[in-house]
């Protein structure tokens, strides 16, 4: 069964510009009674909150008063008060966006993996010139070449499986009922034996060869020859280098004649005409391009769609879900329960022999006021134009442009449309709002569970990860809450409807479908208690060597020069973990005795990043003569082949600058300021340092509730005793008073 949306791989829709007519789509609505039976897979909702009109006024403050309950289930909905109602804003008639195309039996991971299996089998076949070969069948369906694959290896192979006759257990296993076990045998025996085995032989063969994905040119060549009378690009030209002449002459007439028109694959060239003569012509072993099968899905992504408005994108959401549940629901889609259509979801999306293509649009904007569009709702603390500017709010403290994380996103949904699991940028959180439309169903993953969701995806689906390592930063893969409950993940659901705002929170994953045409708007925002998580990304982040939006460090240095440290007792720890982390940094690059420099403040770069791992070195940098490039304190090496003599840590702040920041935040988190007053008093005095009492001194510290950082950084005085740097830079702990 294939369904396409109307328009969708053709041409755009131009009707003229009038406004969207509101009374056509749900803009309120009413919560359902509780479930009398289980939702699918089982799966527990999470909570939903109805704040009092006293509690709706400030958001943050609102969302900051039920973050233990949300961090607990990672996500959760909150229905605003019945006289709610924010002005949509948005100008329809003007309002224009682009979708991206959906096919939904490539979007869950192991279906995706099938049907990527299944493409390098057809192309291998192709390639081979027998394009006469089908994919078997049993009970009028094709068999999942890649379950059967897998089942077949994890009893041993095939002469295994045939020996022990097990492939009637298989075929259980495939999920098939038949009275006649010996006909299911020899229908799945002879579909391995005569279609995966060859390919598996010449895969196995092929597979010490494999080098980078395969060049533009080698793909043209690929659907040149399995269709030779389709319209082909030339792809030999003046600006295509070759090593030796060679590469001028067509491999199967031996001729130089037409060089023009010459197509390349892997250094080697044809003429089309000679390709479309014969394919027994063509040599072997470009027959049989390993490169060609293997790229299958190494560049998978959602495809651009065309541009739509909102009266056009509804004709076509509401023709595909009135077609998709005609069987069901002749009488139209009003009847649809939202049961009924996550159950087709599911369905669609675990069936990789059912192709069903849908379209999401995403577009920057706002259906809220705004300063250009004034209203009493301009000043809703609830206004996602609002939220991330707030005092509240970190991104206030972030200079650089993030802006695709403080503007608000509109999402344009259609049924069936689908964000894969991810979690968001910086492991902020999410708010999201529905302004109208049809249901969207979220599933959520708390950020203590975070690890166990990638565990259980890379287990699940291991050929995707090597295929595309950064597969959980794209939002383009569903996994069944079934398959990762299966795994010990804890996976939660909550129902969006119009009216209703749900927040994600910081680390958790998350994912969504939709139930019909639909109008959401969600935008980032960042609050002291997210830091200790951002912290964690930028650490993930550095080891999948994934570019960041902004600096963390400078993000804290700024908010201490902006903010009142006692009210931020996030923003003391985190500094002093900051402290902590760069002087251990710093200790480990000057045992290779590097040059050392402090950089001017005028020369200063905050937008730097390590040549390797794309982290900002907004505190320090290892830079060398033989280029403009900078590396991290971690990546020394990777800068550049010179000697370390040739290279050199900058530093933006010394040593003693940062312990001042570091000692500003542990002044405010002292339970007791009496032992940093005797501490004072011990450095301070005009005699000679009594090292035994120091060390006594500090080894009290812990009763204090003194961080064990500072503990550590003090410990090494005494063991110095005599070094007169370390001990004026201890004189210099003076104590500020607290403002009030």
């Amino acid at each position: 069964m294939h369904r396409t949306t109307k328009g969708a791989a053709k041409t755009a829709y131009k009707s003229e510009a009038i406004p969207f007519d509101l009374s056509t789509v749900k803009t309120k609505s009413q919560e359902p009674e509780s479930r009398k039976s289980s939702r699918l897979f089982d799966i527990e909702e999470a909570p939903t909150f109805y704040p009092t009109r006293d509690e709706f006024k400030d958001s943050l403050a609102y969302i900051e008063s039920i973050r233990y309950e949300g961090e607990k289930y990672g996500i959760i909905k909150i229905v605003p008060p019945t006289d709610y109602n924010p002005e949509f804003s948005l100008n329809t008639e003007s309002f224009r966006f682009k979708t991206r195309v959906q096919k939904l039996n490539e979007i869950e991971g192991n279906t995706r993996t099938s049907v990527n299996y299944l493409e390098q089998i057809k192309r291998y076949y192709r390639l081979t010139g027998k394009f006469n070969t089908k994919v078997p069948q049993l009970e009028e369906t094709s068999i999942d070449l890649y379950r059967l694959k897998k089942e077949v290896a994890a009893r041993g192979g095939f002469q295994s499986v045939t020996r022990l006759k097990k492939w009637a257990e298989i075929g259980k296993e495939l999920g098939y009922v038949r009275k006649q076990w010996t006909s299911l045998s020899t229908v799945l025996k002879n579909a391995y034996q005569k279609v995966i085995l060859p390919y598996e032989t010449w895969y196995g063969k092929h597979k010490r060869d494999t080098g980078q994905v395969t060049s533009k040119k080698c793909m043209l060549l690929f659907h040149y020859y399995i269709n030779p009378y389709a319209h082909f690009i030339l792809l030999y030209d003046s600006s295509s280098s070759t090593d030796s002449d060679e590469d001028d002459i067509c491999e199967i007439c031996n001729k130089e004649e037409n060089k023009d028109s010459l197509l390349s694959c892997d250094n080697r060239a044809f003429h089309p005409y000679c390709l479309s003569m014969s394919h027994s012509s063509v040599p072997k072993r470009d027959q049989s391009c390993f490169k060609l099968v293997a790229a299958v899905g190494r560049d998978y992504g959602f495809e651009g769609g065309k541009e739509y408005n909102l009266n056009d994108f509804q004709t076509v959401c509401d023709g595909f879900k009135t077609k998709c549940f005609k069987k069901t629901h002749p009488e139209g889609n009003s009847t649809i329960t939202e049961d009924e259509c996550e159950r087709e979801y599911w369905r669609l999306v675990s069936n990789p022999n059912e192709t069903c293509q849908v379209e999401h649009g995403t577009q920057h904007g706002s259906g809220f006021s705004t300063v250009d569009h004034t209203s009493k709702s301009m000043f809703d603390s609830w206004n996602l134009n609002a939220i991330p500017v707030t005092s509240q709010s970190l991104f206030t403290e972030i200079k650089s442009d993030i802006s695709g994380m403080m503007l608000p996103r509109l999402d344009v949904g259609m049924c069936f449309s689908t964000s894969g699991w991810h979690n968001e940028d910086h492991y902020t959180n999410s708010i999201s709002y529905m302004h109208w439309g049809e249901t969207k169903t979220w599933y959520g993953v708390p950020g203590s569970n975070a690890a166990e969701l990638e565990d259980a995806m890379r287990k699940t689906v291991p050929e995707l990860f090597r295929q595309q390592p950064d597969l959980l930063y794209q939002q383009a893969t569903m996994l069944s809450p079934e398959r990762l409950k299966q795994r010990n993940v804890k996976v939660y659901a909550v129902d969006q409807r119009p009216g209703q705002y749900v927040v994600t929170y910081p680390k958790a994953y998350h994912s969504s479908f939709n139930h019909g045409f639909n109008l959401c708007e969600a935008v980032n925002f960042a609050t002291g208690n997210w830091v200790h998580y951002g912290l964690q990304c930028v650490e993930s982040y550095k080891r999948d060597r994934r570019q960041p939006c902004f600096s963390h460090d400078n993000l804290l240095v700024t908010a201490l020069r902006n903010r009142n440290l006692p009210e931020d007792g996030w923003l003391s720890s985190s500094l002093m973990q900051m402290w902590s982390r760069e002087m251990e940094e710093r200790k480990r690059v000057r045992s290779e005795k590097l040059k050392e420099r402090i950089v001017a403040k005028a020369n200063v770069r905050e937008r730097l990043q390590c040549v390797f791992c794309n982290c900002y070195t907004y505190l320090s940098y290892i830079g060398c003569n033989c280029t403009s490039k900078v590396a991290c304190l971690d990546h020394v090496a990777e800068l550049c082949t010179c000697d370390m003599k040739s290279k050199m840590m900058l530093v933006q702040f010394t040593d003693d600058q940062l312990f001042e920041l570091a000692k500003s935040a542990m002044l405010v988190s002292l339970s007791s300021e009496s032992w940093v007053q005797r501490l004072e008093h011990m450095l301070e005095s005009k005699t000679d340092l009594d090292m035994k009492k120091l060390r006594i001194h500090i080894k009290r510290a812990p009763l204090h509730k003194v961080p064990n950082m500072f503990v550590d950084y003090l410990e090494e005085f005494p063991k110095a005793n005599t070094n007169e740097n370390s001990i004026r830079t201890m004189s210099r702990f003076d104590r500020k008073k607290q403002r009030k």
